[in-house]
């Protein structure tokens, strides 16, 4: 059965409070047997509208501001994003799981002109089977993205559990750096969010045992 991805956008009276009226609304669907689910929605500087969603395969979408679809972009049946991140040059950056046997931490970037594949990157499993995933990207003013996420390393004593994973690519995809962290317990140590201030300094955020 197959499942519309729905995009509404509502604009606000600014004097006031007025009642918000539908400025327009679009929805999409890939042809054949499909389950669109969209996941997240980010806005450029220009008001350009980026759509990350799960399909068969990881689903970029772009709308003009006025809500026309420019492009849309698929890539590997196995994905499934899970963050999606805008760069200053309207670049999109997606981060999830590539999963089959096991998974992986992917991270692809698309090009904003038509979206194609400026480059996808996929960190090598510690461990198998795992489920390692991606779960939040941000960029910082130079395009350079950072990911976050966790990987599986084992069960106690062999291995950590779960553990946090982030890196850094350079806006060509070349790797700046990787940080692993791992709980006091070598239990499921996950790692939601990340946010990257000026000069390169990352916050991150999860759980640990």
């Amino acid at each position: 059965m197959k499942t519309l991805l729905l995009l509404i956008m509502l604009i606000f009276a600014s004097v006031g409070f007025a009642q918000p009226q539908l400025e327009w609304y679009a929805t999409y669907a890939w042809v054949g047997n499909s389950r669109d689910e969209p996941v997240e929605m980010v806005l450029s500087d220009s008001g350009y509208i980026y759509i990350g969603a799960k399909s068969r395969g990881n689903l970029v979408l772009k709308y003009k501001p006025d809500g026309n679809l420019l492009w849309q972009a698929r890539a590997n049946d196995s994905a499934g994003v899970e963050a999606i991140v805008v760069d200053r040059w309207g670049n999109a950056i997606v981060t999830g799981a590539i999963v089959a046997y096991h998974s992986n931490i992917y991270t692809s970037k698309y090009a904003n002109s038509d979206g194609h594949i400026i480059y996808s990157k996929v960190i090598s499993p510690l461990y198998n089977p795992n489920t390692d995933s991606g779960w939040d990207v941000d960029v910082d003013s130079s395009g350079n993205a950072y990911v976050t996420g966790w990987v599986f390393s084992g069960i106690h004593p062999n291995g950590t559990g779960s553990d946090w994973m982030t890196v850094a690519y350079k806006p060509l995809g070349d790797s700046l750096w990787k940080s692993h962290y791992n709980g006091v317990e070598d239990m499921a140590d996950l790692s939601y969010s990340i946010d990257v201030f000026s000069g390169g300094v990352v916050y991150i955020s999860g759980r640990k045992f």
